[in-house]
């Protein structure tokens, strides 16, 4: 993927893939946003009406689930934090 020399890149992390108010919301934003000075990243749990309707704005999105943050599975939060750290990486 070819980014804009001097964008500023914006990673959404968001929970969920349906679309109520607050999607709504931020669907707004993104259609608003000079895309000649930001190149947008959504993170999706899953393939939705939200991915389909960001894509047509022009973000970029790609799907990682994220466990809940507990004791229990530290070790998953960890791990998510690598692949997300090395999506930032590959797409900076």
């Amino acid at each position: 993927m070819a980014e804009k020399p001097s964008a500023m890149q914006i990673l959404y992390l968001h929970n969920t893939s349906e679309i109520s108010g607050g999607e709504r919301s931020l669907l707004n934003l993104w259609e608003h946003l000079d895309a000649d000075a930001f190149t947008l990243h959504l993170m999706l749990p899953a393939d939705g009406m939200l991915a389909a309707e960001a894509k047509a704005r022009g973000v970029h999105v790609f799907f990682m689930d994220v466990p809940r943050i507990n004791p229990v599975n530290g070790w998953k939060v960890a791990a998510a934090i690598c692949r997300l750290r090395a999506y930032m990486k590959q797409n900076a």
